[in-house]
């Protein structure tokens, strides 16, 4: 029996729009529950009291943050890079990982210029 890498799931190969779709959908489910256990877990240990009622609205602030800025970048990449992929598939993967590079470490250098990150 031969045993495959990474490369033979079917989730690393070109996928069709729908698809890709059904993955996020999946991935977006998962992170609402861990959130959910996450928060239950806090609850139960930390108990309520005015500084853990503190540190869950801190918190809040930059999960809102990235809520607002991915939700505005998939409404915009999706249909930018269905369009450059028509044309040329290999170049609008390139302009697709270079994008979200530089707005990754944009987004990442001005929270931590503001003292969010440590």
């Amino acid at each position: 029996m031969r045993v495959r890498g990474l490369r033979g799931l079917r989730v690393l190969k070109r996928q069709t729009i729908a698809e890709a779709t059904v993955i996020i959908v999946i991935i977006t489910f998962l992170s609402i529950v861990v959130g959910y256990i996450r928060d239950v877990l806090g609850a139960n240990y930390f108990g309520a009291s005015a500084q853990t009622d503190a540190f869950f609205v801190a918190l809040l602030i930059p999960s809102m943050l990235l809520g607002i800025i991915a939700g505005g970048l998939h409404l915009v990449v999706i249909p930018v890079y269905t369009e450059k992929r028509k044309e040329n598939p290999e170049n609008a993967k390139i302009l697709i990982t270079t994008n979200y590079t530089y707005i990754s470490w944009i987004y990442m250098c001005n929270l931590e210029g503001r003292g969010v990150g440590g």
